[in-house]
């Protein structure tokens, strides 16, 4: 099953959105009404093993992973016309990330 028509799938089975939902999930952003403006809503993910190295000789350092978990979703942003005054993100890392690892991982997206 390809994303999209997991995601065409998944977004049937939802309530309808609201009127606040100018564009709903699954463009580049979600966007929404508030308070006279649109609040974009993106969330991009980077998966360790294919949108960057874990290991080997092209491991990739993990302030350059960070900064384009960070990226991915900006240009998100950007592709809709925004422009971002906060970042919400999310991460899942395996049990071989210690703590100073995971602290380069967040230089690389401040």
């Amino acid at each position: 099953m390809t994303e999209d028509a997991f995601f065409a799938r998944l977004f049937a089975r939802l309530p309808a959105p609201g009127d606040a939902w100018v564009v709903p999930p699954g463009d580049d952003c979600a966007a929404l009404a508030h308070g006279g403006e649109l609040l974009l809503l993106a969330v991009d993910q980077i998966v360790g093993g294919k949108h960057y190295y874990l290991t080997g000789p092209h491991e990739t350092p993990p302030e350059a992973a960070g900064r384009k978990l960070l990226a991915r979703n900006l240009s998100d942003v950007a592709a809709m016309g925004g422009v971002p005054t906060a970042c919400l993100l999310a991460g899942a890392f395996g049990p071989g990330r210690d703590t100073g690892w995971l602290e380069r991982f967040y230089d690389g997206i401040i």
